[in-house]
Order: C-alpha cells, then structure tokens, then sequence
C-alpha cells in the first residue's frame, strides 16, 4: 500500500480541527438569503440592522463566519516529508489533543 493512500485512509478518520492563524482560528464569510417570513418565524420581534421592521416578503441577506478546517490529508503530506513517521504521529498527537479526545494507544500500528 502506498504512503499516500495510507495518509488518505488515516485523515478519513481523524475528527476536524480548524486552521489557525497567528492563534486565531481562521474564518470565512458566508451569505445566505432568507425570506423575511423565515426569519420572523424564528424570531418575530427581528429588525434589520438598521433597527426597520422585517418584511415577510422581502429577501434578506444574512452572513455569518464559518470556520475553514483542515485537509488532514495535506497536513499529513507535510508532517510526512518533513519528519517521516513521528511527523504524521505528531500531527495525529496534534488533532486529537485540540479535540480533547484521547490519542489512540495503537497508533504506532495504525501508522
């Protein structure tokens, strides 16, 4: 079996981690166009940020930050030709521990 098709089947199960820049997790913006009907269902007493009431039959726009996440894939690319195998077991260390789960005992043998 080759490394990449080992380090595919190994990010298919790591849980997600997001990118971080200088400490911050790294964010887009994402837009979605709700009809003002849907909005006053989830609330009624909503007003658009210019403080008018919502128009049931209006369209609006609301955005909103959506985290971006690794490709575990890549990430273990790198971690592989830099530090071969303890690079990959380093990252995987990584990704669990930011997810407070425990870090697997096998993964010596996974790896």
């Amino acid at each position: 079996m080759s490394t990449n098709h080992r380090l595919r089947q190994l990010a298919e199960k790591l849980p997600s981690m997001p990118k971080f820049d200088n400490g911050k997790v790294r964010t887009t913006v994402l837009k979605k166009e709700l009809l003002g009907e849907d909005i006053l269902l989830e609330n009624k007493d909503a007003k658009t940020q210019k403080g008018e009431a919502i128009d049931p039959k209006k369209y609006y726009v609301q955005s909103y930050l959506q985290p971006i996440y690794c490709n575990h894939f890549d990430e273990l690319k790198k971690a592989h030709n830099s530090n071969k195998v303890q690079g990959v077991v380093d990252y995987i260390t990584t990704v669990y521990k930011y997810n407070k789960m425990e870090v697997p005992a096998e993964l010596d043998k996974i790896i």
